[in-house]
């Protein structure tokens, strides 16, 4: 089984293009890829403790990965799965695009619409607005 250390510096390595930095944005990246569910407002922080600002290098970004991993998620599909059951209110495996957006911009870490429409482009949605919930978290999650 891989380390916390190689899992996160492949990461590092794909996300970097194989350089010594990354770019700041990009650690948020990482660490999701990691399958570490964090809020921006979390990530920051971390990244502050950190001492991240324009780039980061591989002991920075471990050092927020390690700050965060209590955070660390590792059944990601089951609980997608579980948080969308909440909305197949007929528990039918079928969830409304409508509502499950407006939640998505409404709750939480709001979403833009533009977020939306790139959750949604992938999923199969039927005439009446609905998407299947077990394909959706399928090719929400990919091969995790």
């Amino acid at each position: 089984m891989a380390t916390q250390e190689s899992e996160v510096g492949a990461l590092f390595s794909l996300f970097s293009k194989k350089k010594s930095k990354l770019p700041a944005a990009s650690v948020g990246d990482v660490v999701r890829a990691y399958q570490i569910a964090v809020s921006e407002k979390q990530l920051s922080q971390a990244m502050a403790a950190a001492g991240i600002k324009g780039e980061a290098d591989l002991k920075q970004v471990m050092t927020v990965v390690q700050t965060l991993s209590a955070l660390r998620n590792d059944d990601m599909k089951a609980s997608i799965k579980r948080a969308l059951h909440t909305f197949d209110q007929e528990d039918n495996g079928v969830i409304s695009v409508t509502e499950l957006s407006h939640v998505l911009t409404s709750m939480g870490e709001k979403l833009s619409r533009d977020d939306i429409d790139e959750i949604f482009r992938e999923a199969e949605v039927d005439a009446y607005g609905y998407f299947n919930l077990e394909s959706f978290v399928e090719t929400l999650t990919g091969s995790l």
